[in-house]
């Protein structure tokens, strides 16, 4: 640095961090009470400071977990070490910007938004001015373009697009600390479209009623297919946005685009609704059936996401039924009821699969040296009843699998029924494959991907699909 008399102000979000506090406070408030939602309009008209003032006294941040500009952080440490003055400058509440300024430990003073100010553009400037008439300045949005003007020097963090735009107007421009991070990137991994695969589901019904022959209904699966993977995608994002606090504190969870900062609340919140409206437009195209039951998965998602994921085995138990639903909502397609059998099947064997995500996470836990999973009602001494409990759905799955071949009604429409008893010996493989993986600490903490990546795996399935192929066709 050419002076080192020159003071730096630093902004908080987009900057010194990869998120915006506001928006991170208004999705805890939210989350603890879903009425506050009305609530926030009001406050909002008695202006933008009164607003983060209300929910700043509402919901606590956690500065520890907080996905800060590692390498823009960095300099400021090294600045401070140099003796330089830093203020921490941003529009943020003034209690969460005082808790991460103590955290930190290396500003000497904050200015922020209180009850009556909101420090943001041109009030920040003259906040600012009523300090120092010479500083320095790191932002990253156009908002702060009155600041960077007025600076001596100025230091762009992650700058918007919008920013981007505008920086050829500065002269002063010292450095640019700009993340190697890809927004459509990270827009596409926050979709989830390796998940897609859970909703080959829907055509179940279609084989066992050995329908794929069937042109308009084979047509009408395949847009529910992609309409039911549109509204999962969504609800993905949504679990995201609730479950930002604690998968920072997930070992491989904090690596997710909204997690760690990499994909920004409101692109987040944009993505999810048109991934809706895109699922509506084609579910209204199907059958009435289907937009029914597709609004149910919706209502039970989001549920879960709020409220059941929080207690202890009805989170499994809600994860089992939201498997269970497209089975369900493929057969509405169709215009059928799935049998008995179908139902209790995949109840059976999905409650054994979420048992595995949970006892997957409660290993890696226990590796960590953690004793309780973030945001779950879990803990890793429950690792032996849910792996006792998981191993017995499992089985019990194959068991109705025995019994619906000793049905000689339901089994009567299959040319060689006798070869579907190749199943089972898979199944029982398959099953004991994924828990021994899991105790084995080898278990991806969703069993999905796991599926997906493991060549085992792939082969049974695969061969069941072919074997109940051969029963049909032979």
């Amino acid at each position: 640095m050419k002076n080192h008399n020159y003071d730096i102000y630093v902004d908080l979000d987009g900057t010194l961090i990869k998120t915006d506090i506001l928006y991170e406070s208004v999705l805890l408030l939210l989350k603890n009470n879903f009425i506050y939602l009305f609530l926030l309009p009001i406050w909002l008209l008695r202006g933008k400071s009164n607003l983060k003032h209300k929910i700043s006294n509402l919901v606590n941040i956690n500065p520890r977990t907080l996905p800060y500009n590692e390498p823009f952080l960095t300099f400021l440490h090294e600045q401070k070490k140099q003796g330089r003055k830093l203020i921490l400058a941003t529009a943020t509440a003034e209690k969460h910007a005082q808790e991460i300024a103590d955290h930190l430990g290396i500003f000497d003073r904050i200015i922020a938004s209180s009850a009556h100010h909101n420090l943001s553009g041109n009030t920040k400037l003259s906040y600012i001015k009523s300090y120092s008439t010479d500083f320095i300045y790191a932002g990253n949005d156009t908002i702060d373009m009155p600041i960077f003007a007025q600076a001596k020097e100025s230091f762009i963090v992650n700058p918007t697009y919008g920013l981007k735009r505008r920086l050829h107007k500065l002269n002063n421009i010292r450095q640019i600390f700009d993340s190697d991070s890809n927004p459509w990137l990270s827009a596409f991994k926050a979709i989830r479209m390796y998940q897609w695969v859970k909703n080959i589901l829907l055509f179940i019904p279609l084989l066992m009623t050995q329908q794929f022959n069937n042109l308009d209904s084979l047509l009408h699966v395949i847009m529910a297919f992609f309409s039911f993977s549109l509204l999962a995608s969504a609800t993905y994002i949504i679990n995201d946005l609730i479950d930002i606090p604690h998968d920072r504190e997930h070992s491989q969870k904090k690596n997710r685009p909204l997690a760690s900062g990499n994909l920004t609340i409101p692109a987040a919140v944009y993505i999810a609704i048109i991934l809706f409206l895109g699922s509506l437009l084609l579910a209204v195209n199907i059958n009435t059936a289907f937009l029914y039951g597709l609004m149910f998965y919706l209502v039970l998602t989001l549920w879960y996401s709020f409220i059941l994921k929080t207690y202890i085995l009805i989170d499994a138990i809600s994860l089992a039924m939201l498997y269970t639903t497209r089975i369900f909502v493929g057969a509405l397609v169709i215009n059928i009821m799935p049998t008995v059998w179908l139902i209790a099947f995949s109840m059976f064997i999905f409650l054994s699969l979420a048992l595995v995500k949970r006892c997957s996470e409660l290993q890696s836990l226990d590796s960590e040296k953690k004793l309780r999973t973030p945001g779950r009602d879990y803990t890793v001494q429950d690792t032996l009843i849910l792996s006792s409990m998981g191993i017995t759905s499992g089985f019990v799955s194959v068991l109705v699998v025995v019994l619906y071949l000793n049905d000689t009604k339901s089994i009567s429409q299959y040319t060689h029924p006798e070869i579907l008893w190749l199943i089972c010996p898979l199944l029982l493989y398959w099953i004991g494959r994924m828990w021994i993986k899991t105790f084995r600490d080898e278990m991806h903490d969703d069993p999905i991907v796991f599926t997906i990546k493991d060549r085992g795996s792939l082969i049974c399935i695969s061969s069941i699909f072919l074997i109940i192929l051969t029963a049909i066709l032979l």
